[in-house]
């Protein structure tokens, strides 16, 4: 099974600390339970996640907690409306890959 995966940059030309990599039924998932702009929104909350020293544990912008050996990316409101929006990730440290496991979108 292959997994895209891919480096970031930001507006500066900057290379994030971290590379992002997904599984395909991951994206489906969440292409399949958001909008649009929802999905660029989830997408881009995961490349700012990229620039963290420790995504596990990072600044107080994000909502992120451990479960089972991966970590769940909370975030609701804003684009997300009434949907409480979980992505859950595996940060491999030896390769400073953040892998998106999958999604999930509870209705508020």
């Amino acid at each position: 099974m292959e997994v895209p995966e891919r480096s970031i940059t930001d507006d500066h030309g900057d290379k994030a600390k971290w590379n992002l990599a997904y599984f395909e039924a991951a994206a489906n998932e969440g292409r399949d339970c958001l909008t649009p702009v929802q999905y660029a929104h989830a997408v881009s909350l995961m490349e700012q996640l990229a620039f963290e020293d420790d995504p596990t544990h990072p600044g107080h912008a994000f909502d992120v907690r451990p479960i089972e050996g991966v970590h769940e990316l909370r975030e609701k409101g804003s684009v997300f409306g009434r949907i409480n929006l979980r992505i859950y990730f595996w940060a491999c440290k030896e390769t400073q890959t953040l892998f998106t496991l999958c999604v999930d979108k509870k209705e508020a």
